[in-house]
Parts: structure tokens; C-alpha cells; sequence
């Protein structure tokens, strides 16, 4: 007795990243997705750096007691004292890159 199998029959895409089901010439496979890397564009590793410079940066400015309460002074809420830092400390890198690029 043959069976048909009708959520796989009509059925095809991506389910929660994890299964493939794909109908070729009436029949229905399930496969794995492969994730190949993605080689990042000359621009993004710029702004990763940047972005990473400037990480280490806010962390380090963070360190001292007196920038840190005046940082926690200006606080909104919903916000960090490091969220505040690292947003001047990108302005910062940023604006000497595109003042000096190369740097």
C-alpha cells in the first residue's frame, strides 16, 4: 500500500534554519543548510576596526572614576554609562579617519 506523504508534498523552504525541503521532478528532498563565510568588503573591516578601536577606548575611559560619573550624569534611561562613551569615542575615531584617512 502506498502512502503519500502530503505536508512533504506541497511543502518547500526553510524551517527554523535547520531543515530544507525541496521538491525536484515530483519528489521531495530534505536537506541541511550550509552557511558558507562571507568575505567582508575592504569597507566593513575598516569600520569593524574602528568600531573595535573605539570599544577599547570607551572601556578603558570608563576606568576613570571621575569621567565615569560624569558620564552616569548624563544618563537617559534605557542607556549605559558605556553606551554613552562608546558613541562619543566613534565620533572620535571617525572624525580623525575621515580627517587623516590612512591612520
Amino acid at each position: 500500500m502506498k502512502t503519500t506523504n502530503y505536508f512533504s508534498k506541497s511543502y518547500s523552504g526553510i524551517f527554523g534554519n535547520q531543515v530544507i525541503l525541496k521538491n525536484r521532478k515530483g519528489k521531495t528532498f530534505m536537506t541541511m543548510p550550509v552557511f558558507r563565510p562571507v568575505k567582508a568588503t575592504e569597507k566593513q573591516c575598516t569600520y569593524r576596526m574602528q568600531f573595535a578601536y573605539a570599544s577599547t577606548l570607551a572601556t578603558n575611559l570608563l576606568k576613570d572614576p571621575d569621567i565615569l560619573a560624569n558620564y552616569r550624569s548624563k544618563l537617559s534611561p534605557g542607556l549605559t554609562a558605556y553606551n554613552l562613551a562608546l558613541k562619543d569615542c566613534i565620533r572620535q575615531v571617525v572624525s580623525v579617519n575621515k580627517a587623516a584617512p590612512g591612520i
